[in-house]
């Protein structure tokens, strides 16, 4: 690239239209990173620790009304795996606080 740059090298039409290629490619890729960025940041709020309790609570209620089918993809909404041995039960999300979401416990 550098003899390129430097005029040492000219480039062939294939090269500049592979360029041009990329160089669009980039300004589409940029575009939609700056849109994403812009969906993400709308739909990121912060609650509180009140606010989580209350959905946990909210939560619970309506899993414990709704239909099996309903259940499941509430769960499944928010539950990546679960890992079951003769002591064990491990919850696995994409939650940190995925245990006291679905209990409705806070730990202080």
């Amino acid at each position: 690239m550098n003899a390129l740059a430097e005029g040492i090298i000219e480039a062939g039409d294939i090269f500049r239209e592979t360029v041009k290629s990329v160089e669009a490619d980039v300004v589409r890729v940029t575009a939609l990173i700056q849109d994403h960025e812009r969906v993400i940041s709308s739909r990121i709020e912060e609650i509180s620790i009140e606010q989580a309790h209350e959905f946990a609570i909210e939560l619970r209620e309506k899993l414990k009304s709704a239909s099996p089918t309903i259940q499941k993809r509430i769960i499944r909404s928010f539950v990546s795996e679960v890992h079951v041995s003769n002591d064990n039960i491990v919850i696995v999300g994409q939650k940190s606080n995925l245990a006291e979401i679905v209990t409705g416990s806070l730990k202080s």
